[in-house]
């Protein structure tokens, strides 16, 4: 239904005694007067009333949360009319032919007919209770120059709300000019008048059982959902949704229904989706807007109007819309923990954080977005989902005869895709589970079921973490785009939501192991790869159940994207572990095996065995005890260990089958949990190990930023904080601070050292740097020692001033000495780096900063 004034005056003769004036014989020749039957229609009774409307009604705006897949429903508001009459807190009782209305941003008054052309008179009464069912009942009867009466009835200043879902139990009645309707409309109207406030139709029919309306809409079966928004009459817009049900409306009771979030609203027919709408605008406000504020209920039945045009002699009168009961719901509040964070790629096409770079750009990168022929929709800011927000979301379409999502990034430079390493995602809602990966236009379809895919992992509530080595998709060398797509057996629309999407790692590049190395489990480069060929699980032969995952999100990743998560699980047997296994590669040329673990999943961890085979079946000599070496790094919870083969006395490194992390123990006994690995390879001792980054083997992860900013903290605060790719000391990355207005960017670095570092320790720092100071410009560069839980209780002043070489200078090292008791240090050190700039006009602090090392000299 519309309220706004969309119509012209329409001329109405009067029917109050509306009698044939001629009529013709067979043989086309005027009858007299006396020999035609007159037809008499009643006069409407106005002045017997039993609803009768009060004056101080009580809003009610309950809080409701949009609706989500399996969501218990929380019933908020219902009338199941069981009552004698309709009760006036509820219900407002609208009357007459719209001249007195009052409502959407200041309309007072609409033009005869409420601004549809329509011809009823509303009377209150019209609505009555009867056997717990609302009858809403359209007479021909008259009313001054109106030739039929009907009722119409609001919450408006009684209930309003604002997302979750409405629904109404309604039998329609048939008849040509017959407007049954079931919609909502401003409760405050914020955005001025109609339809600049916006318009929400759940239900509307015209011409049941009948021939459509002079615009085409309804006749037959046909219901229709409808929006209303964009500007003020008469500059509205609309969009409407059409379905035809097996089921005959005007045969019984069905159930209508909507679920309204912020950016989508969907309708449902006995619990069938049939109809969405995420696209929409208000003159008045920004998008979401107008579907962003309280609306209130509406029920009527009008006659005629433009929609359906006027009845016809075959139109039963009266005629009655039934209503059951309607219902409003919210969704459910999410009960349960978000979705673990996962990964950010390095390269940013859309991320949820805003204060995550976006670093592929719209117009620069790349030239659009392209739903071909699919028929596909895009939001680029859903926010209803519980972790992500906002999210991307792709609605399906029809276009290609079958319910199909696709969405393209396209326009990028040829060959773009080959300059990376891994496609880094993040996904959720896919029909099936499955979402399909091309790069366009040369590549196969790589197809991914993010349930069981190597390539993915669950994080929580729905979202799954995807990173797919660009090695593993086809077409990469000619790609201008990325697709992705779903499959096409949904019986009806759905959303499909990505974020944190992008591109990681440079092809060829990345992280320097050095030469001499061989990866195991490692993102970072090393000069050759020792193949992982499988994974065993110790349950395979009496052991305890313990499950690999290789793809890990649960944790951010000490370097690259996933982490190897062991889940040691307690199936009452006295060992458990896990083997990657290998198979009799030539490790004779390495001497130093280095890998990175996280503990803190295994309560009261206190040792694990470490175990390269044959000879097998855990013969001595072939295993270590990790409690037995000192991490050369640490970072947060990530501690670094190298440990030199030669302690693997019997282990036959001309041929070793594999590697092994075995029985975790708590100091009394087996421990569970999940423990975490991550860069795991073979080195010889000249090649170094430790944090995957340039600049030596200290305490500080990822010194020399190979990796990006991964271990390190970074706060824009006012300037901007960037890796310069090729602005190191030695030609790789460098991190680059700038203010050149009133800020402070900062780099951070915590837990150095944590676990290892004791009090009264002599430690040494190093780095390289070069920058420009102008105008007030300066750099703080501290070194804090740590109590439990982040309390300093010793600074020490590294660097400061402005004195910015113009050229690569190393400074160092540099020796200090930790807090005096072991309380005091222990979270270790925290290194936090600043260029400052005052609010000095011309103020310039711009520093380059590399192969940062914290290392302990003395006891």
């Amino acid at each position: 239904m519309t309220p706004g004034p969309r119509g012209l005056s329409r001329f109405v003769a009067s029917l109050a005694a509306l009698a044939a004036l001629s009529a013709c014989t067979a043989e086309d020749r005027d009858q007299p007067l006396e020999q035609v039957d007159t037809i008499d229609i009643p006069v409407a009774d106005t002045t017997t009333r039993v609803n009768i409307n009060i004056d101080d009604p009580t809003l009610e705006i309950p809080t409701t949360v949009p609706v989500g897949d399996g969501d218990l429903l929380t019933l908020v508001w219902s009338d199941e009319f069981d009552g004698a009459q309709l009760d006036p807190e509820t219900w407002f009782f609208e009357s007459g032919d719209g001249a007195n209305f009052v409502g959407d941003g200041g309309i007072v008054g609409l033009p005869s007919g409420w601004g549809n052309n329509e011809l009823q008179w509303y009377l209150p009464d019209n609505a009555q209770l009867e056997d717990g069912v609302l009858k809403i009942t359209a007479r021909r009867e008259t009313v001054g120059d109106f030739g039929y009466t009907s009722a119409r009835i609001t919450t408006r200043d009684r209930f309003a709300f604002r997302y979750g879902r409405i629904e109404a139990s309604i039998k329609l009645p048939s008849g040509q000019g017959l407007w049954p309707a079931f919609w909502l409309l401003s409760q405050d109207s914020p955005y001025g008048s109609w339809a600049a406030t916006g318009e929400i139709d759940v239900l509307e029919a015209v011409n049941l059982d009948g021939q459509p309306g002079p615009g085409g809409l309804g006749g037959g079966n046909d219901i229709f959902g409808t929006i209303h928004f964009g500007g003020e009459f008469p500059a509205n817009q609309s969009s409407t949704v059409v379905y035809t049900p097996s089921e005959d409306v005007t045969g019984g009771f069905n159930t209508y229904a909507l679920e309204w979030d912020e950016f989508e609203i969907r309708w449902y027919f006995n619990g069938i989706l049939y109809g969405v709408q995420n696209s929409w605008e208000s003159a008045a406000a920004p998008y979401p807007a107008p579907f962003d504020q309280p609306f209130h209920i509406l029920l009527n039945l009008a006659v005629g109007g433009n929609l359906p045009g006027a009845p016809n002699g075959s139109t039963p009168f009266p005629a009655t819309m039934e209503v059951d009961w309607v219902r409003v719901y919210s969704g459910e509040e999410s009960a349960g923990e978000p979705a673990a964070p996962g990964i950010i790629p390095d390269d940013v096409i859309y991320a949820s954080n805003p204060n995550e770079t976006v670093d592929l750009v719209f117009g620069v990168d790349y030239t659009g977005f392209e739903p071909f022929g699919s028929g596909s929709t895009f939001n680029n800011n859903v926010t209803f989902d519980s972790s992500f927000s906002p999210a991307f979301g792709v609605t399906t379409g029809s276009g290609y005869g079958a319910q199909v999502g696709q969405y393209a990034i396209v326009g990028f430079a040829e060959g773009f895709a080959a300059g990376y390493e891994r496609l880094v995602f993040k996904a959720k809602n896919l029909n099936n589970d499955l979402i399909r990966v091309n790069l366009l236009p040369d590549g196969d379809y790589l197809d991914i079921d993010l349930a069981g895919s190597t390539y993915s992992t669950s994080l929580g509530d729905g979202w799954y973490q995807v990173v797919v080595p660009i090695a593993n998709l086809t077409g990469a060398a000619t790609a201008t785009g990325l697709l992705f797509e779903t499959d096409n057996t949904a019986a009806s629309p759905f959303t499909f939501l990505l974020t944190d999407f992008g591109f990681s790692g440079t092809a060829g590049g990345g992280g320097e192991h050095g030469a001499g190395t061989a990866g195991v489990f490692t993102e970072t480069a090393t000069e050759s790869t020792v193949a992982v060929t499988s994974i065993t699980n110790s349950a395979d032969f009496g052991g305890n159940n313990t499950i690999a995952d290789p793809a890990s999100t649960a944790i951010p990743a000490f370097e690259g994207d996933v982490v190897l998560s062991i889940d040691y699980q307690d199936s009452g047997s006295t060992f458990g572990g896990v083997v990657l296994n290998f198979g009799g590669v030539d490790l004779t040329a390495y001497d130093t095996l280095n890998f990175t673990v996280d503990t803190s999943g295994i309560s009261g961890f206190a040792d694990l065995t470490i175990q390269i085979e044959p000879p097998g079946e855990g013969a001595p000599g072939t295993n270590v005890a990790l409690s037995a070496y000192t991490p050369v790094a640490t970072s947060g919870n990530w501690a670094t260990y190298e440990i030199p083969l030669a302690d693997f006395t019997a282990t036959d490194f001309s041929a070793a089958g594999n590697l092994g992390f075995w029985n975790p123990t708590n100091g009394t006994g087996l421990a569970f949990g999940t423990l975490y690995v991550d860069d795991v390879y073979f080195s010889t001792e000249a090649s170094g190990g430790g944090g995957g980054g340039g600049g030596g083997t200290g305490l500080v992860v990822n010194s020399g930023f190979d990796d990006g900013f991964t271990g390190w903290e970074t706060f824009d605060n006012g300037g901007s904080v960037t890796i310069a790719a090729n602005g190191g000391s030695d030609g790789g990355p460098a991190a680059n601070l700038n203010a050149t207005s009133p800020g402070n960017p900062t780099i951070k670095q915590t837990l150095i050292g944590a676990g290892v570092i004791g009090p009264n320790q002599t430690f040494s720092v190093t780095f390289d740097w070069r920058g420009t100071a102008a105008n007030g410009g300066v750099i703080t560069f501290q070194v804090f020692s740590e109590q439990a839980n982040g309390g300093v209780t010793k600074t020490d002043l590294v660097q400061g001033g402005d004195a910015f070489p113009a050229d690569w200078t190393t400074v160092g090292p540099l020796n200090f000495t930790s807090a005096g008791t072991a309380a005091e240090v222990a979270d270790g050190l925290t290194l936090e780096i600043s260029a400052i700039c005052g609010g000095v006009a011309g103020c310039v602090s711009d520093l380059f900063i590399d192969n940062i090392n914290v290392e302990i000299v003395g006891p």
